[in-house]
């Protein structure tokens, strides 16, 4: 009867197991990196006969993924339960169910108790925890399935040598299973010598270590026939297990577990956190156990596996947080071998008391495992890694170079219908193995053309483990992204941190001209801009302007780097917008005698605040923020109010807001800036911004001529008579090159190749047409100068990139094949690896060069046009 009752007991057991780790594996918890990688080097092993998809490097021994391509082949193949992850969950619910049995069979073995091991069992099968980790296909869990196996076997009432014989074959299995297997084999040696008669127990113990040992050797055995078991020598490659196994033994931090930064502590804290009453009551437990073990021979096993395990876990080195897989049993076996021994105790030899608290016991573990936690029975985890997966085969070729997550690995790689993606590459494979990484990817991340982000793979991004894939995620966008599904997740996109995988993003890798863009703006800000947003000029005793100030608001809007633009904005109205008529901006702030910084000129330069205003629209109309647009209007209602000046009926932007010379205004043309005007009008119809542009461009024409082989080139500077409009010499009033085209004047060409762009303005492209004769002879030539004649005579051998932005703008807009050729020439011609263009200290030079790169690349559209608000 009472036989009968224990395996009612038992089967009640099994279920309830059954039952807790079966009811929602399929989609929790996340399909983990290690899944995928044992399902396809059980594919690989099934299909191709090699024990991975990938050059395997002894990084693991292979029973594990053996075991599941067999399981694979009897039940038809690894896409009968869905999808090959599932279907190796499968495989782990039996294991799980049979390592059940065999805990209780242990424990009530052990203890002589049927409540020990049914409180054992119970807490074994219900730790959320345990669910957590023992529903992954794991390696761990087919060691403990191994090793339980064994243990049972020893464990029996007479031990036969039958018994020790298959259980040194589970033993050797549980090795060549996991490697960490073999440190419990001082626990099996010691079971077997006490359990033995005196006359076989030396027999027995040598039985056991022969029939694992024979098993265990295979392994290096292999390695040698394959001539892979010592390291390679000098002009020698090829993988080594003895070269794996001491990098493994040399992975993780060298640091005691107690301290804060062992992987250890680290990997503790995470216990904690999903099981608090395992780790603290099994613990306590074992202590416990630990200490009576002296007097009380049924605690020694469970103390000695637990006291093992945990010193494994312990001992330093790498930690991954499922490894507790070998210590979730042993807990449950001290829990229940030490509450019997408590209950036992209180009850004094009642049958009664014992009946009583042995049931109130067992129900009060079946509520508190059952509700402790719920969201392994609730929680959908897969769905993203799923959906990512469906979006690639939707949405990319087959041919797409896609790194990605091993979990997905069988569903991209060798799935069960749709298309193969045989460039769908695991990331350790191509941060690790040279043969993927240097001859499949030329050592360059930019051949990847996507990337399937996880929980782990932000991990590894984060220590920096995976170097090479790293920079591909810091030069690509997410184009796709599902979960996180639980409000628990954070997930920190900037920063690589997550706290959970229940979501997938696709990142798609930018083209290599916006990296290469990117790259050169952080090398920009990087020398450039101080402070929370001051730009400076090294060449002029690092003084700031409103003008470098303007620059660095348009390119950082261009980039997209809002925290960069509102830097470099604060810092200008900070320091600049203090004048007491306007709100434009002061031009000069630069160190005084004594190195201090301070407002060395309030005067204006109007084509700063023209730039600034424009790129505070930019900005509105990209990152939709009302702020920037009021800003913008202050700026443009004071230009016209306080630097537009009227002549006769028409108007110009003066060059400041006292351009009085004489009985004329003083006038840069560069300042000119027309697309911009066409921007003001609309924020601004209060004021004539079209009649601004009428008369700009009439003046230009006016300025044109026949001198030399082409058109008069625009002066730096002029004068415009008050009363007639007449231009005239400001070479009286500015202290250098005001009757030349050079360092201001190409401006002229470039912002009205702008309009011509943006707005195709006819009077722009006849403007610059004009001066395509006077390009191509110096272009032919190869003989470009800084500085010209208005005539088109050079004015010394000196060159410089900025003046030749201009004539590169004109002829981006009329003569396109020259301009590919200038541009090859004279301006990618002069950029090096550093991020700069020729001399890296000259400020000027890198914005005009990126300008006009921009400018060729199509890269600088119309953003007030643009629809791009968020």
């Amino acid at each position: 009867m009472k036989k009968r009752y224990e395996i009612i007991l038992v089967v009640c057991i099994l279920a309830i197991s059954a039952v807790a780790h079966g009811l929602n594996m399929f989609h929790y918890p996340y399909y983990e990196n290690d899944e995928g990688t044992y399902m396809s080097q059980a594919w690989s092993l099934m299909e191709e006969g090699e024990l991975a998809p990938y050059t395997y490097w002894y990084d693991h021994v292979p029973f594990g993924w053996i075991l599941i391509a067999g399981w694979s082949h009897i039940t038809g193949g690894m896409f009968v339960f869905g999808d090959a992850v599932a279907s190796g969950r499968i495989l782990m619910f039996l294991m799980h169910i049979a390592t059940t049995f065999f805990l209780y069979f242990a424990v009530r073995r052990i203890s002589g108790s049927m409540f020990a091991a049914t409180v054992a069992s119970l807490v074994f099968a219900l730790t959320p925890m345990g669910i957590y980790y023992h529903r992954r296909v794991l390696l761990d869990n087919i060691m403990m399935f191994w090793l339980f196996m064994a243990l049972a076997l020893i464990l029996k009432e007479k031990l036969r040598m039958r018994h020790v014989f298959f259980s040194g074959i589970a033993s050797g299995l549980a090795v060549v299973s996991k490697e960490n297997a073999v440190i419990f084999a001082p626990i099996y040696l010691y079971i077997i010598w006490i359990k033995s008669h005196l006359s076989n127990r030396l027999f027995s113990v040598l039985l056991w270590l022969a029939i694992m040992g024979v098993i265990v050797i295979t392994y290096p055995l292999y390695a040698l026939i394959k001539g892979e078991l010592f390291p390679p020598g000098p002009g020698d490659e090829h993988v080594s297990l003895l070269y794996t196994l001491s990098y493994h033994m040399t992975r993780g931090t060298d640091v005691p577990f107690w301290d804060p930064t062992s992987e250890f502590y680290n990997a503790f804290l995470v216990w904690l956190l999903k099981d608090p009453f395992i780790m603290i009551a099994g613990l306590f437990s074992a202590f416990v156990m630990t200490i009576f073990a002296i007097w009380y021979k049924p605690f020694r096993i469970p103390a000695l596996f637990t006291i093992f395990s945990a010193g494994f876990l312990a001992r330093g080195g790498l930690i991954l947080d499922f490894y507790v897989v070998s210590l979730i049993p042993f807990l449950a076996m001290c829990i229940g071998m030490l509450l019997q021994k408590v209950v036992a105790s209180l009850c004094h030899g009642s049958k009664i008391a014992y009946r009583t608290l042995t049931t109130i016991c067992l129900v009060l573990v079946i509520v508190l495992g059952s509700t402790f936690s719920t969201e392994h029975y609730t929680a959908d985890e897969v769905t993203p890694q799923l959906d990512a997966v469906a979006w690639v085969k939707d949405n990319l070729p087959a041919d797409t170079n896609i790194v990605i997550d091993n979990a997905i690995y069988m569903e991209l790689r060798n799935p069960d219908d749709g298309p193969v993606y045989h460039n769908a590459d695991w990331f350790w494979k191509v941060e690790r193995d040279e043969e993927i990484r240097l001859e499949k990817y030329e050592g360059d991340w930019r051949n990847v053309d996507y990337i399937i982000a996880s929980h782990e793979f932000y991990n590894l991004v984060r220590r920096y483990e995976i170097p090479f894939v790293k920079e591909a995620m810091d030069h690509a966008n997410i184009v796709k992204q599902w979960g996180p599904l639980s409000k628990g997740t954070h997930v920190n996109y900037a920063k690589y941190i997550s706290t959970n995988g229940d979501w997938a993003m696709i990142y798609k890798v930018k083209e290599d001209d916006v990296i290469e863009q990117e790259n050169i703006w952080n090398a920009y800000k990087e020398k450039f801009i101080r402070s929370y947003g001051q730009v400076i000029e090294p060449y002029q005793n690092e003084r700031t302007t409103s003008e470098a100030q303007s620059y660095a608001m348009i390119r950082s809007v261009y980039m997209d780097d809002q925290n960069t633009f509102d830097g470099v904005w604060s810092w200008t109205k900070d320091h600049l917008q203090h004048r007491a008529d306007d709100k434009l901006l002061s031009w000069i702030w630069a160190k005084d005698e004594s190195g201090e910084y301070r407002l060395e000129d309030s005067g204006v330069a109007t084509d700063a605040d023209t730039d600034a205003a424009m790129a505070l629209l930019f900005a509105y109309k990209k990152w939709g923020e009302e702020k920037y647009k009021e800003d913008a209007l202050i700026l443009i209602r004071d230009l016209w109010d306080h630097a537009v000046l009227q002549i006769g009926q028409n108007y110009y932007m003066g060059p400041s807001t006292s351009p009085n010379r004489d009985n004329t205004f003083l006038y840069n043309p560069s300042y000119f800036s027309p697309a911009a005007y066409r921007m003001f009008a609309e924020v601004d119809p209060t004021h004539d911004w079209e009649a601004l542009i009428g008369s700009g461009y009439r003046l230009l024409e006016s300025m044109q001529g026949n001198g030399g082989d082409g058109d008069t080139l625009p002066a730096n500077w002029i004068t415009l008579n008050q009363r007639t409009g007449a231009i005239g010499s400001a070479d009286a009033y500015i202290d250098k090159g005001a009757e030349l085209y050079g360092y201001d004047s190409f401006r002229v060409l470039y912002r009205v190749a702008l309009d011509a762009a943006w707005y195709d303005e006819k009077q722009a492209f006849e403007y610059l047409r004009a001066y395509i004769p006077f390009i191509t002879k110096q272009k032919n030539a190869n003989s470009f100068a800084a500085e010209y004649t208005t005539n088109g005579e050079p004015q010394g051998t000196n060159s410089n990139v900025s003046t030749e932005i201009g004539l590169l703008a004109a002829l981006i807009m009329i003569e396109p094949v020259q301009a590919r050729e200038m541009f090859e020439d004279r301006v990618e011609g002069t950029f090096n690896e550093e991020g700069f263009w020729g001399d890296q200290n000259d400020y000027y030079a890198q914005n005009w060069a990126w300008f006009g790169t921009a400018f060729y690349r199509n890269n600088l559209s119309n953003l007030w046009q643009d629809d791009l608000r968020r």
